[in-house]
């Protein structure tokens, strides 16, 4: 190692840099456990390294770090202030550490522009989560799985409806019958990914506040969209705050 620093004095810690942001561009995915503890080695080495520009040049900073990925980045988020920095966020910002985390977790997921995302279950949960956020309300999660089972009772928490949903699909909340183990929101399966997360990207499927009256157990909640022309159905279905689907739809 003293060799290869003595043969490259200038450009060691450079090449070593590129090693490793090259190992991490040319590896096979990461699960979630290794992202987190990729997230976690990062954090170490900014923090060492902005500790020693304060140490050596006198250089402050007030850092906050997160994921953008909805719900499976929900407990990844970092906060470190240097020395001279340690009031800041209490002073300029009024909000301790954890709040100011909070936010900024809150934050990044929205400024993406979830209709390029090419992977249609995320584009599915990141497009949902920022109608929810664009109308003042708040998707969130018990744990790191998107709150799929659960969409029905958070609309009508928030009382808000959804209108468009597609003919022919799975709804939200309901579990497949052929899975012998639901697993939420991967229970759709590739056609239907495909076709909700195109209503999405297109706002032929779009989240409202409710206009009149409150909600109770028998409101619609969700309102699909018109059964085509050939459907034997006459009306597209409803999903009520009770979870029962009806056919009394448009």
């Amino acid at each position: 190692y003293r060799s290869f620093q003595d043969a490259y004095p200038d450009d060691w810690q450079d090449i070593l840099d590129t090693f490793d942001e090259t190992r991490i561009a040319s590896g096979p995915p990461l699960t979630v456990a290794q992202w987190s503890q990729e997230f976690t080695r990062l954090t170490k080495k900014v923090k060492s390294l902005l500790d020693l520009a304060t140490a050596k040049h006198g250089f402050e900073a007030a850092l906050l770090m997160c994921g953008k990925v909805v719900n499976q980045d929900v407990l990844i988020g970092y906060i470190h202030t240097t020395p001279g920095a340690e009031e800041f966020w209490a002073s300029r910002c009024c909000a301790d550490e954890n709040t100011m985390v909070g936010h900024f977790k809150a934050h990044v997921p929205n400024n993406v522009d979830w209709k390029t995302l090419a992977n249609h279950i995320q584009c599915i949960k990141v497009g949902i989560t920022s109608m929810f956020s664009n109308l003042g309300g708040k998707l969130t999660a018990q744990s790191e799985s998107f709150p799929w089972k659960l969409l029905p009772a958070k609309l009508a928490h928030h009382r808000f409806v959804m209108k468009g949903y597609p003919e022919d699909m799975l709804m939200p909340g309901l579990p497949r019958v052929t899975v012998a183990r639901p697993k939420g929101i991967s229970d759709l399966n590739k056609r239907e990914r495909v076709i909700l997360a195109d209503a999405l990207r297109s706002g032929t499927l779009t989240i409202e506040r409710q206009k009149n009256g409150d909600l109770n157990q028998t409101s619609p909640i969700i309102f699909g969209e018109a059964p085509p022309e050939d459907s034997l159905h006459l009306h597209g279905r409803r999903m009520l705050v009770d979870g029962t689907i009806d056919r009394q739809g448009i």
